[in-house]
């Protein structure tokens, strides 16, 4: 068989009572949410299994709380493998959709989870003060090419506001950002131009763009205070599209995001090339394996939500290691 990739979501994938399941079924875990109690200052565990919702789409809550979930979720698929003799198994590669990158870092061994939760929170923290202080949007563009999507940017930038390409996350989606007048503008031009739909994005501000130029500048500082070790295995930034192989690299990766664009198509497309053909995606919801599906439609997908589809994936991992 080819190789495996393990995928981690990023915000957006977010729903109330995520996890719970993974949770009962492996109660060991609660361990996680007493510890990012305790790091957060606030009761994570009960935000993520009863909301309220408003409550946890705010950028601060989001990011840490899908963190952890998804961190739960690669522990629950651990355990399973330890349990049937495989605990030495790693993927060949991991990736991680924007704040997914950190939860792919964390999975590697680069940073303890503590201090990559510490982190999540600042970067969260940050983001949501930032969109405060400059509001932004985004929204997806449906099916243009990427190179008519930057077009548009460039007319609308030109034109006096904020707008870039933030995500490229797949043949015919591209998601840009900026101000609110920008992406509105943006919008127009993209539907004058054939886009099938324009998506605006229930998102906090304008992430991975200039308008997050603060947030940036404070988390490569805090960044460049960690002491990170060398990935287990690679770990793809999104900045490149390329993998992470040392701890240097993963460090830059991590403080050139925020106001970069999320080459996520390149990332799939990395992949496949160097032989992965089984993509696994660890935490809440689907949308990974989604955008796999269509950047590598040949590929198997896999994922690890709830105690059902983590077992289809712990059967297909011990017949095929």
């Amino acid at each position: 068989m080819g190789k495996i990739a393990v995928l981690f979501p990023g915000q957006g994938s977010q729903y109330v009572g995520m996890g719970q399941q993974l949770l009962a079924d492996r109660p060991e875990l609660a361990g996680m949410y007493r510890a990012a109690a305790e790091i957060l200052g606030y009761d994570l565990a009960a935000l993520t299994a009863r909301g309220p919702e408003e409550e946890l789409r705010r950028t601060r809550h989001t990011q840490p709380a899908l963190f952890v979930a998804s961190l739960a979720a690669w522990q629950w698929l651990r355990l399973g493998l330890a349990e049937s003799g495989l605990e030495a198994w790693d993927p060949d590669y991991a990736a991680g959709h924007s704040l997914g990158e950190y939860s792919a870092v964390v999975a590697a061994g680069c940073l303890a989870f503590s201090a990559g939760l510490a982190l999540v929170a600042k970067r969260a923290q940050w983001m949501e003060e930032d969109a405060q202080a400059q509001p932004g949007a985004m929204a997806a563009v449906l099916g243009l090419e990427a190179a008519v999507v930057q077009d548009i940017a460039a007319e609308v930038s030109a034109g006096g506001e904020v707008l870039v390409a933030a995500n490229f996350n797949g043949p015919g989606q591209v998601v840009v950002s900026g101000t609110p007048a920008g992406v509105e503008r943006a919008g127009a031009l993209a539907r004058e131009r054939g886009a099938r739909r324009v998506v605006p994005l229930a998102v906090g501000g304008a992430f991975h763009s200039p308008l997050m130029a603060r947030a940036a500048a404070r988390m490569r500082a805090e960044l460049a205070r960690q002491s990170f070790a060398d990935p287990r295995f690679p770990v793809l930034s999104n900045v490149r599209g390329l993998p992470a192989s040392s701890a240097a690299e993963v460090s830059e990766g991590l403080a050139a995001q925020m106001e970069s664009p999320v080459r996520w198509q390149q990332s799939v497309e990395w992949l496949v090339a160097a032989g992965v053909d089984t993509f696994i995606e660890v935490g809440p919801g689907q949308v990974l394996t989604g955008l796999v599906r269509k950047c590598a439609p040949q590929a198997r997908t896999l994922h690890v939500e709830d105690p059902q589809s983590g077992q289809l994936t712990l059967d297909f991992l011990k017949g095929a290691l």
